[in-house]
């Protein structure tokens, strides 16, 4: 899952305020997540584009990306974004990120829906699955099943 703070400069963000940001959009994405999900199962990385938080989330054992894909519909999805603009706006210093000519209070978040794609890794014992996003995000390599959701994409990976 992606989300684009459209009023926000990423060469702006200076290191506190970019892992505030990347903290409250993780802590949001977790309100939003079923019961049993923690820190560990939500990675925030900050891009520039804008600002791009790309968000990855790692399903609980025993469930899958499937599963973890149909608990977030578009309500859920649009409640998550809501809490990660409000959380964002709460960050310390977020004022000194915004771009030249704009204001903190025009700040709005964008992202589409995450769509479930999921690819079979070969048996064989090296071999490696390579997925991007239609988007173009960074391909992921991880054999265990992995929810990916980034540049607006759903990705699983599966054995």
């Amino acid at each position: 899952m992606a989300f684009t703070f459209d009023v926000l400069s990423f060469t702006k963000l200076k290191a506190a305020v970019k892992t505030a940001l990347a903290a409250k959009v993780q802590e949001n994405i977790l309100k939003g997540l079923p019961a049993g999900y923690k820190k560990e199962h939500v990675s925030v990385v900050l891009k520039a584009g804008s600002v791009i938080a790309e968000v990855t989330i790692t399903p609980l054992a025993g469930s899958t990306a499937a599963a973890l894909s149909s608990s977030i519909d578009t309500t859920k999805h649009t409640s998550m974004k809501a809490d990660v603009l409000a959380g964002v706006k709460a960050v310390p210093d977020i004022e000194s990120a915004v771009a030249d000519g704009k204001m903190l209070k025009d700040l709005t978040v964008t992202g589409p829906a995450p769509a479930v794609i999921t690819v079979a890794a070969s048996t064989t014992a090296k071999a490696k699955a390579k997925v991007a996003s239609a988007s173009g995000a960074p391909a992921c390599t991880k054999m265990s099943a992995v929810l990916a959701l980034a540049g607006g994409s759903l990705m699983a990976l599966v054995k």
